[in-house]
């Protein structure tokens, strides 16, 4: 009898418990169904909305091959002083298409060259400067001094001195300015007979560049040069003898006023001249 109902009681229990679980499965179900269809069904929002950042990229070996030019090239690579057995006697420096240059001591008389033009076989001139080429000599490049200058000595002013009269002198006669164009002398120092650059100058005998056949002197009909001129300074620089005719290429290459002081006719004149690039 006791049995029996120890039984029946247990069955009730059950009984009992098993609509609870079967409600409580029905609720997880409607759960999930509404979470489901909240995600499909549900409004997007425009609002932005933040993404975790991007790991770091893995970091990397850098080589260190070009290290050496971070901090500027070496001194090894500048341009050393030319070997060449050249001199250089005058330059016209503008930019590339007018910037010239006199060379002597490569043939047997001068040689005029413009900027990528070669002096000889493996070197080429690559820049002129007021005061020195660089030329390139199988890859390496190299410095040429104008004659007379050297290294360590500043560039030359731009400005051009006034020249002075001795005392007692008759006062010279200043002749209107002329204009004239650093292309323009570069072509007349490429001129046929630029190689006889110095042809027409005779020493004068007191003194100065005599400008004996104005035929045959490239810059002097650039110049307005006469016969009978005779050149005795240019920009205070004194001018004593034919070889200092570069002096005047290179007043002119390296200034823009130019005053030439010339004994013509036995009087004392400054002729002026305005370079224009």
């Amino acid at each position: 009898m006791l049995r029996v109902f120890a039984l029946n009681r247990h069955r009730l229990t059950l009984a009992g418990v098993i609509p609870v679980m079967e409600l409580g499965l029905v609720l997880l179900i409607a759960w999930l169904a509404a979470g489901f269809f909240w995600q499909l069904f549900a409004p997007r929002s425009t609002a932005p909305s933040l993404t975790p950042p991007l790991p770091p990229p893995p970091a990397r070996v850098r080589a260190w091959n070009g290290a050496s030019s971070w901090f500027g090239v070496s001194g090894a690579n500048e341009a050393a002083a030319s070997t060449l057995s050249a001199r250089l006697v005058a330059v016209i420096a503008g930019d590339d298409r007018s910037s010239a240059a006199i060379f002597t001591g490569i043939e047997a008389s001068a040689v005029a060259l413009r900027v990528g033009q070669s002096l000889q076989p493996g070197v080429q001139l690559v820049r002129v400067a007021r005061d020195r080429v660089e030329l390139d000599r199988q890859g390496k490049r190299e410095v040429l001094m104008l004659d007379g200058r050297d290294a360590s000595e500043p560039g030359v002013s731009g400005s051009a001195p006034t020249s002075r009269s001795a005392p007692g002198a008759a006062p010279a006669i200043d002749v209107p300015v002329a204009t004239l164009f650093r292309g323009q002398l570069a072509a007349t120092m490429q001129a046929g007979n630029i190689a006889d650059w110095a042809k027409g100058l005779a020493p004068s005998p007191g003194g100065g560049i005599l400008i004996a056949d104005p035929a045959q002197q490239p810059l002097a009909k650039s110049l307005q040069l006469q016969a009978g001129d005779v050149l005795k300074a240019v920009n205070g620089q004194n001018l004593s003898q034919p070889a200092d005719m570069s002096l005047v290429f290179t007043a002119f290459s390296q200034q823009a006023q130019i005053r030439l002081s010339v004994l013509r006719g036995g009087v004392p004149t400054t002729l002026q001249y305005q370079i224009q690039p």
